[in-house]
């Protein structure tokens, strides 16, 4: 690929050479992960070397504000003891956002709201607690926001912005099974149900908070969990499948992590595999499309699609709009 006049000028921050670039070789492979070499003359390959995006002072601002956070809950369960029960789960809630992975931009909306919603949710605050927690949610949302701006700038997303971005799509590898082993799909994800975890990927269900909730005791609290990430997909899947309103439930015991899913006309959760073989197929599509395609993603992608190896095209501005939805095949 040669870039164009406006495509060197996009990249100018993200390639710190891009002026002797005469273009690039980019390889997608199937476990996901990116090659890119640059060809500044013929014959010539050499690994394309990108401008690091600036967000550790950023990064450290939000650890601070947490800091301020964990102090002023221990000057509050002294003061108010009923809340000092919930004190050490407010603290693990704190460190696990502080420890969370804040250059990824397609996560990093679900890490915040997950925090605050397990903050909220903790049991034995006074209003003055609950004021606490508002204006630590305040500061965060700020935070959060700069994050996202920096991000955007992040030199591999421009880059991705200026050219195609592949899906590949399988009926076998991307199906949405029933069940999985927790202990097994914490190890490898991908490897156990690569389905599974598209699914839980845009849910915004981590790995690290399937591991809490299968070892936690307290079963309103887990249901909460569940009732949060059904929210999550459910809505986004309803915006494009328009036969039926469908509910994706989760539940996440100490052995194993299961979908079901309700509808409108039956009460019943029944299980993926019970499903349609066009609801299977469109469930799966849409987790494996919106797990790739994240907000750094091209404005153009291109889905390689089994069993019938169709090829289509479709522009990202459809995602998030219905009344804008479009779709055509290019290649039956």
């Amino acid at each position: 690929m040669e870039p164009e006049i406006e495509d060197r000028k996009k990249l100018a921050d993200a390639i710190p050479n891009i002026e002797s670039v005469r273009e690039f070789e980019v390889t997608k492979f199937y476990d996901g992960h990116y090659t890119y070499y640059s060809k500044p003359s013929e014959g010539v390959r050499i690994a394309v070397e990108f401008a690091r995006p600036k967000i550790a002072e950023l990064v450290g601002g939000v650890k601070r504000i947490l800091d301020d956070l964990k102090s002023k809950l221990v000057e509050h369960s002294v003061r108010f003891p009923t809340f000092a029960t919930s004190k050490p789960q407010a603290d693990a809630h704190i460190d696990q956002l502080a420890t969370a992975k804040f250059s990824d931009l397609a996560t990093l909306n679900n890490i915040f709201e997950t925090f605050l919603t397990a903050l909220k949710g903790l049991p034995g605050q006074d209003p003055a607690i609950q004021q606490e927690i508002a204006t630590t949610e305040t500061a965060l949302t700020k935070a959060k926001a700069q994050i996202i701006e920096a991000l955007k700038k992040d030199p591999v997303g421009v880059f991705h912005l200026c050219v195609p971005h592949f899906v590949f799509h399988s009926t076998i590898l991307d199906k949405i099974p029933n069940e999985v082993s927790v202990a097994e799909f914490v190890k490898d994800a991908e490897a156990i149900s690569k389905g599974m975890a598209n699914l839980c990927k845009v849910a915004g269900l981590s790995i690290q908070k399937i591991q809490e909730l299968a070892a936690a005791t307290d079963v309103g609290r887990r249901e909460a969990y569940e009732d949060h990430y059904r929210s999550s997909i459910s809505g986004g899947i309803n915006e494009f499948w328009t036969q039926e309103i469908y509910n994706i439930h989760f539940r996440i015991d100490k052995e194993k992590l299961s979908v079901t899913i309700s509808d409108n006309t039956y009460n019943r959760r029944i299980s993926p595999s019970e499903r349609s073989d066009g609801f299977q197929w469109y469930l799966s599509f849409y987790t494996a499309l919106l797990s790739e395609v994240s907000a750094t993603s091209a404005p153009r992608s291109f889905f390689l699609i089994t069993p019938r190896l169709s090829f289509m095209r479709m522009d990202r501005g459809t995602l998030s709009d219905s009344s804008k939805k479009s779709c055509q095949r290019l290649f039956k």
